[in-house]
């Protein structure tokens, strides 16, 4: 066999090993289909929920699609910033989720990337932790979801 073709296999055997896909992931009946209502935001234990965020639902459609949908009380001003949620997946071997979301200005457009630590998942009940803070030597927010 030649060198670049057991090279080729040995690639697809170890992407074949990490394949991290969402659809196969073992509770994911009780992730998706629901709407997920914020009702706390911690950090460092301190309860940093505000009364804007109490009308915030995510709701995973499917095992690609989400929506973030902040309410009609907003947080922040987002000016001429608009941001829409695109998709989702696990990774890290289903310990954190990806969401990415577009956004457009008047000049720009793009994606952006958050990542939440998954803490806790039960039939009505979801915990998240930024995945990101840590490694920006920041104290990570915690996210209480129920339905």
């Amino acid at each position: 066999m030649k060198k670049s073709h057991r090279i080729l296999l040995i690639c697809t055997a170890v992407l074949s090993i990490n394949c991290n896909k969402t659809s196969d992931f073992k509770d994911l009946d009780l992730f998706v289909g629901f709407e997920w209502n914020l009702i706390s935001r911690t950090m460092d234990g301190v309860d940093i929920t505000e009364d804007c965020d109490k009308d915030n639902v995510l709701v995973f459609i499917n095992s690609s699609t989400f929506n973030d949908d902040q309410g009609s009380l907003l947080c922040d001003d987002p000016g001429e910033f608009n941001i829409s949620s695109d998709s989702w997946k696990f990774i890290d071997n289903y310990k954190t989720i990806r969401l990415k979301y577009t956004f457009t200005t008047d000049k720009s457009s793009g994606s952006l990337y958050d990542y939440w630590d998954l803490l806790e998942l039960t039939e009505s009940t979801l915990r998240i932790k930024d995945g990101t803070a840590e490694d920006n030597n920041q104290i990570p927010e915690i996210r209480t979801y129920t339905h």
